[in-house]
């Protein structure tokens, strides 16, 4: 199977960095699967590449896993090498994004399925929320958008949180990976709170045309299962929903996971139920 890196500009002419997987040579390709990362992740995180090449040798499928623009994190995951990025990151930028992916897809600028082959969006945690809001105003939206341990809100902020970030123009977190400590500009919660319903999820899922998938662990001690359920009943249609137990935010897998590695059975559950949503 073979893997190809890639660049396109995306929000502000910053480029987004991605990674494509295709299926075995000679397998024809049935579609493509667009996966986005969550808050403070990046394309090679974890059970992220893992899924990729999986996704795309079970189903046929051209499998693209990218970094948003202002994830401040490029080829190189060992650091935040942009953390001025990071901090100018919303969900205005990240919506730009996928649509970007999907469009650089879409007119064969990167590997690629027929035209008219069906298009697939994979949001885990907070890249399901943009799914979710690229796919309520995309011109032309996917066949369907998959969820994966993504909230129901757009904001998760006590009201403490809320008035340090208003009083000091910036909130602060931590990554556990690098040690880095990056700053979250106000201008991402401004955004939200002058336009609440542009970018509430539940508000977006209800808009969706798409078909919809929503996975989540039943353990998730990040972003509860009941987000879940959450989105479900906002949703216009009927999801697919898909709760897996004993599972965290991140499918019980570690960073990274090697290939040489048994897949987590979470994971696992993951895949399958991707699987089966794309193959009906």
């Amino acid at each position: 199977m073979t893997c190809m890196q890639w660049q396109i500009p995306g929000s502000d002419n910053q480029p987004i960095y991605g990674n494509s997987h295709a299926p075995q040579h000679g397998k024809p390709v049935k579609g493509t699967i667009i996966i986005a990362h969550g808050l403070m992740g990046y394309k090679d995180y974890g059970f992220i590449p893992v899924l990729a090449k999986q996704l795309a040798k079970r189903l046929n499928f051209i499998v693209h896993r990218f970094n948003f623009s202002h994830s401040g994190i490029t080829n190189s995951y060992q650091r935040f090498e942009h953390p001025e990025f990071f901090a100018k990151d919303n969900w205005a930028r990240q919506i730009e994004d996928l649509i970007a992916v999907d469009t650089a897809t879409r007119q064969q600028k990167l590997p690629h399925a027929d035209p008219d082959a069906p298009v697939y969006w994979l949001g885990h945690s907070r890249g399901g929320v943009t799914a979710l809001l690229a796919a309520a105003s995309a011109k032309c939206p996917p066949k369907g958008v998959i969820c994966a341990s993504a909230p129901s809100h757009a904001i998760n902020l006590s009201p403490e949180m809320i008035e340090e970030i208003k009083s000091l123009g910036y909130m602060e977190l931590m990554s556990g990976r690098t040690g880095q400590v990056l700053k979250v500009d106000r201008q991402w919660l401004d955004a939200i709170e002058q336009h609440p319903y542009n970018f509430a999820p539940t508000a977006a899922i209800a808009k969706v045309t798409s078909d919809i998938l929503i996975v989540h662990g039943q353990d998730d001690p990040t972003v509860p299962a009941t987000c879940a359920q959450d989105l479900v009943n906002a949703a216009s249609g009927i999801p697919q929903l898909c709760l897996i137990p004993n599972c965290n935010h991140v499918y019980n897998s570690p960073n990274p996971l090697p290939d040489t590695d048994p897949i987590p059975e979470q994971l696992e559950s993951l895949i399958t139920a991707v699987t089966g949503f794309i193959a009906v």
